[in-house]
């Protein structure tokens, strides 16, 4: 089997949306842990961010806007001792080609289901909140949180609406209802009964990478 990242181990991995290159999370031939952006053949491996502070971290998931300009990744400290009182991941931000590193949120519970629309601001995941269930949770909205329920987004509308499906806590790999959630106001349901589910989003263009590109180095 061949690592389609050209990884010497891939924890995750996502094409940029121009075709002509992928995103991947793992460790490199040298032994460097971190994200890394490749050709669509897994050539030319270059870092885009190096995890230098513990050996055992991770990153756990990934998103790449449509427009590939921003790379939205969970840093995954778990695998680690971690220190009372620390946190146990974090969400950063990557902007191409500026290569403009940002934190944008830490947890005491690790972060799924990460995923990002064709703007920069519109960025969903899932956060376990309780033994009732997982709560949606938006970089540019409130949490939405319905009871007893196990939430996952699954994509963005074009107006920049998150979809969801929401699965009760007892049968979370069961089907579920699905929700629209958008930027401001309350849930829409959408359709009941649903296994699986997708968004699309049409965009016009995404950026053109750069030849050189400076590692960052998140916390």
């Amino acid at each position: 089997m061949t690592d389609i990242a050209g990884l010497a181990t891939t924890w995750i991995a996502e094409y940029h949306p121009s075709g002509v290159a992928i995103i991947a999370a793992g460790i490199a031939d040298d032994g460097t842990a971190g994200l890394f952006i490749t050709d669509n053949h897994g050539g030319n491996v270059r870092p885009l961010a190096v995890l230098d502070e513990d050996p055992a971290d991770l990153i756990s998931d990934l998103a790449v806007s449509a427009a590939g300009n921003v790379v939205t990744f969970v840093h995954d400290h778990t695998p680690g001792a971690l220190a009372p009182g620390e946190p146990t991941a974090h969400l950063h931000e990557i902007v191409i080609p500026g290569m403009t590193l940002t934190d944008l949120a830490e947890f005491d519970t690790l972060p799924t289901e990460l995923v990002a629309s064709r703007t920069s601001d519109s960025i969903a995941w899932a956060s376990h909140r309780s033994a009732a269930g997982d709560a949606a949770e938006f970089k540019y909205r409130d949490t939405v949180q319905f009871p007893d329920a196990s939430t996952a987004p699954v994509g963005f509308l074009g107006d920049g609406s998150a979809v969801v499906i929401v699965r009760p806590t007892l049968t979370p790999a069961g089907p579920g209802n699905l929700w629209v959630v958008p930027p401001t106001g309350s849930p829409t349901l959408l359709v009941e009964g649903v296994d699986a589910a997708a968004t699309r989003t049409a965009i016009d263009s995404w950026i053109d990478l750069p030849s050189d590109i400076e590692a960052q180095a998140p916390g």
